[in-house]
């Protein structure tokens, strides 16, 4: 045994001599597809490029699932314990012969890689599937998938990852539980930030997202999991679909389970409120107080008659509420999502957004962009009179998939809330152009980039001035009735979403306070801000008459130290149990001295901003004159 990485010529040998079947001598490899067909993001650490074949008997057509990096087993005793463990499942998945779970047909070498073969299926995940048939029989697909768990538990066997992404639908409606090969062992944090992750985890037992690898052993998780997979196969919508990931676990953690989605579970009818029962036994937060998933099939099997979840359930598909193909700006001002990047451009100057393809230098851009981020490129260039300005190109999808009407959605109104901005410490919006055949967003140029950045080039500057100045910028706001809702420096609180990321670099690094040239800092991304007063319909968006500020204000603690808050917490699942319980973040003395006199003020104020009662948090305008009153000179 020397320690080195074994290969897929290796390994293939011993899993086939643990039980599991050799599917290269059943494939057709001419018929095998050039490219792949679709890639599936399997829960944890794995994803698999797909690729459609036919085996030689039968000419059955089959998926081939290729893993995207090698299995990362050495030649060592814990290396050998690792492969046969992984040789075992896989023996046990292909003796599973169940109509609702998916077969394994063998395991294979392509592409120098392991790959996994099953036969083929037309639908990858629930969400897919409902989109494509919004009509379906919805009641028959959670009962067949409560029949597929309890099949599985009766083997003895937890999957530990039941959820809408993890469920293949056949050509005649037939679900198949799949995400089998989650298992295998990868490095945590491998996974791209996608939706299935996030869908994965708003789906898990609250002990599950406690634990320490996320990953869960116990049938009554499966339970809990099973139970969001009916709700979102119910609902056409991922569970706490109106939160963040991180406020959906925390919400979990504290036992707080979805809200009962009355349009299609109504209070009226007996079915609906059985199987609403049904759910919330399922989420109990003791795992003891939940059924076992054969009560949960008897039951769902007591509900069989009748089609009462057989016509298109009416809830949105998300929480903007939408389905209709039309965007409305202002009620004589429509977005279509069949219009061009011109089109679109054309209503959005009808609604008030001022054209800034006049005032541009069209010489004076940069080649390539200076900067990437989630939803586009920078670009740097300037104005006729010289300003220096940064062309914020969105990649907008003008095509008619729900996708590329959610993201016209969030350009709309980013532009609108932006727009109504009118204060030192927040950007300026120039205005809206066309570039390089993307809708382009036109703001001054900030010399000193980001927050995150001016402290690592200036450590010495006056922090409590500066965070002074971002508390102006977010009272402003408030007064004008605009909840930022994701204000953020060095980096979010939300540190669970950095340390789940697989490029942490990038999320830290995006940041919504920016710093000119003479130090002052700007507010932007509007992208998550909301307008109490003018709700856009195209968002269906309403806010509280308070907006909440407890997360918020950390930004003056990032300010102040140069680190994230919970710094000393670097567990995911240890933070999200912190936030549960309501703990705020650890004073940083080498940063904030005790018996400092403005150290002292400014940790008070944060206190009193992390209240767990919004009641008991200080207005944006009070926060804001005591940071004025620190930043002074009157407190020495």
């Amino acid at each position: 045994m020397d320690g080195r990485l074994l290969n897929v010529r290796e390994i293939l040998p011993c899993l086939i001599e643990k039980g599991c079947e050799d599917a290269s001598p059943q494939l057709d490899q001419s018929s095998v597809s050039r490219t792949p067909a679709s890639r599936v993001y399997r829960i944890q650490y794995y994803s698999f490029d797909v690729y459609r074949g036919r085996l030689e008997i039968g000419r059955q057509l089959v998926s081939i699932n290729v893993g995207r990096r090698e299995l990362p087993i050495f030649a060592t005793m814990g290396g050998l314990k690792k492969l046969k463990d992984i040789a075992n499942k896989l023996s046990a998945w292909s003796k599973w012969k169940h109509s609702n779970v998916l077969e394994l047909i063998g395991v294979t070498k392509q592409l120098g890689r392991l790959a996994i073969v099953s036969p083929w299926v037309d639908y990858f995940t629930i969400p897919e599937f409902l989109r494509a048939h919004p009509q379906c029989d919805r009641y028959s697909l959670c009962t067949q998938i409560a029949y597929g768990v309890a099949y599985l538990h009766s083997k003895g066997f937890v999957h530990g990852c039941i959820a809408g992404a993890n469920i293949n639908v056949m050509n005649d409606h037939t679900p198949k539980i799949a995400g089998f090969e989650y298992d295998l062992p990868y490095p945590l944090g491998t996974l791209p930030r996608q939706d299935p992750l996030v869908l994965f985890l708003r789906s898990k037992a609250p002990e599950v997202l406690m634990s320490e690898t996320m990953i869960s052993k116990a049938f009554r998780a499966d339970v809990y999991s099973l139970a969001m997979t009916i709700f979102e196969t119910t609902t056409g919508t991922a569970p706490y679909d109106s939160y963040s990931i991180m406020r959906a676990m925390i919400k979990a953690v504290q036992g707080q389970h979805p809200e009962r989605p009355t349009a299609c579970m109504p209070c009226e009818d007996e079915k609906s409120n059985k199987l609403w029962r049904l759910l919330v036994e399922c989420w109990a937060l003791d795992p003891q107080n939940r059924p076992t998933s054969l009560e949960v099939m008897a039951k769902m099997t007591d509900l069989v008659s009748g089609d009462w979840l057989r016509v298109g359930c009416s809830c949105t598909q998300s929480s903007q509420g939408q389905q209709d193909t039309k965007t409305q700006v202002a009620s004589d001002t429509i977005i279509d999502r069949k219009m061009s990047v011109g089109q679109v451009l054309s209503r959005l100057y009808e609604h008030g957004c001022e054209d800034a393809t006049h005032l541009i230098d069209q010489t004076k851009y940069t080649m390539y962009p200076v900067s990437h981020g989630g939803f586009g490129d920078v670009y740097s260039g300037r104005l006729k009179d010289g300003s220096p300005i940064a062309l914020k190109c969105l990649r907008l999808t003008l095509d008619s998939s729900d996708a590329s009407q959610k993201q016209i959605r969030n350009a709309a109104h980013e532009l609108y809330i932006w727009s109504k901005c009118d204060h030192p410490n927040i950007l300026r919006l120039v205005g809206v152009t066309q570039h390089r055949n993307q809708l382009a967003m036109v703001s001054p140029w900030m010399e000193h980039g980001s927050l995150n950045n001016f402290l690592s080039r200036y450590p010495e500057v006056d922090r409590y001035r500066l965070s002074a100045q971002v508390a102006d910028g977010i009272a402003y706001l408030h007064g004008e009735n605009i909840v930022h809702g994701d204000i953020k420096g060095v980096s979010p609180v939300s540190l669970l979403l950095q340390a789940l990321s697989p490029t942490p670099a990038v999320s830290v690094s995006k940041t919504n306070i920016l710093i000119s040239k003479d130090h002052t800092p700007k507010i932007t991304d509007f992208g998550t801000a909301a307008l109490g007063e003018y709700t856009l319909k195209f968002t269906a968006s309403a806010t509280t008459s308070r907006p909440g500020m407890s997360l918020r204000w950390t930004t003056i603690l990032e300010t102040i130290t140069g680190a994230v808050p919970f710094f000393e917490t670097p567990n995911e699942n240890a933070l999200v149990l912190k936030i549960a319980r309501y703990e705020h973040p650890k004073r940083p003395d080498e940063d904030m001295p005790p018996n400092n006199k403005k150290a002292d003020l400014v940790w008070s104020l944060l206190i009193a901003c992390w209240s767990h009662e919004p009641k008991d948090r200080p207005a944006a305008t009070k926060v804001r004159d005591i940071m004025r009153f620190i930043a002074s000179d009157r407190t020495d």
